[in-house]
């Protein structure tokens, strides 16, 4: 696939602390991924992807993605809403 970020973590078991620093605003995709409750804590990193290579990517690898997450959220992206529902 072209484009795909270079990285010399590629096949690397890393923290997701070191890959939220290494590469902001990029999505890690994962062979498998270590998991403290529902957060990621570490994994083997299959690709780095940019906002725009993300479709592709997954429509050609689908049968070997074990996890992706982007490692933050920003406005370009549309982010999440966070609340509380209340009876009103």
């Amino acid at each position: 696939m072209n484009n795909i970020t270079k990285s010399d973590d590629i096949g690397k078991k890393i923290s997701w602390s070191e890959l939220e620093q290494k590469y902001p605003a990029k999505w890690i995709i994962f062979k498998n991924a270590e998991w403290d409750g529902s957060d990621v804590v570490s994994g083997t990193v299959s690709a780095v992807l940019s906002d725009n290579q993300l479709q592709n990517y997954l429509e050609q690898h689908y049968d070997e993605i074990a996890y992706y997450t982007r490692t933050n959220e920003d406005m370009s992206m549309g982010g999440y809403i966070h609340g509380e529902l209340v009876d009103a």
